[in-house]
């Protein structure tokens, strides 16, 4: 009994160093996460979307971070294809999301940059997403990278030859999480 209390206060310190405050958003922590979100929004994150709206959001989950944004004054349109709870998020979205496939969501909203965060790994949905979004668009996108868990190799090929990288910001990172944010324009 006391080694499992020992590793507990481990795990509880280990907890409280990296947890991470969001201004209006609350508390994240690695055992938040799924009941708030898969990266943590800081409020850098909620800026930078409020400087590129209007926004269009696919993959929006419990809309956390695209409230944070509409609190710093950003427009935001939220999508998703299954509405939380789902198996990827615990709770209720914290704002009005509208089921909707992405690809058919950035037709009926293609004069929006798009915010994409943590597309599902191994599924070329972001890809069909990506490829809707019109010249000079924006593509605020948050997740791993190639051979990271989210999208999978032909979004990442797309943003390589149609895309090009105008702005990343460095987000704090629950552990083995090498994710970050990277502003794509539509070439």
């Amino acid at each position: 009994m006391e080694a499992v209390t020992s590793v507990q206060k481990y795990l509880d310190a280990w907890e409280k160093e990296r947890a991470h405050e969001v201004p209006g958003l609350g508390r994240f922590t690695w055992t938040t996460r799924p009941e708030k979100s898969w990266h943590v929004p800081t409020l850098e994150l909620l800026q930078l979307m409020k400087r590129y709206s209007p926004i269009l959001s696919v993959f929006s989950g419990l809309a956390l971070t695209e409230r944070g944004a509409v609190g710093q004054g950003a427009d935001v349109i939220c999508t998703d294809i299954k509405i939380a709870p789902n198996r990827w998020c615990q709770g209720t979205p914290v704002m009005k999301v509208e089921k909707i496939r992405c690809d058919r969501a950035m037709r009926r909203y293609p004069n929006r940059n798009v915010f994409m965060a943590w597309p599902p790994f191994g599924d070329p949905s972001a890809r069909k997403c990506a490829e809707q979004i019109k010249t000079g668009r924006k593509l605020i996108y948050v997740g791993e990278d190639w051979y990271g868990c989210n999208a999978d190799d032909s979004f990442f090929d797309l943003m390589g030859r149609e895309f090009r990288e105008i702005e990343t910001l460095r987000i704090p990172r629950f552990s083995g999480i090498n994710d970050s944010v990277v502003v794509y324009e539509r070439l």
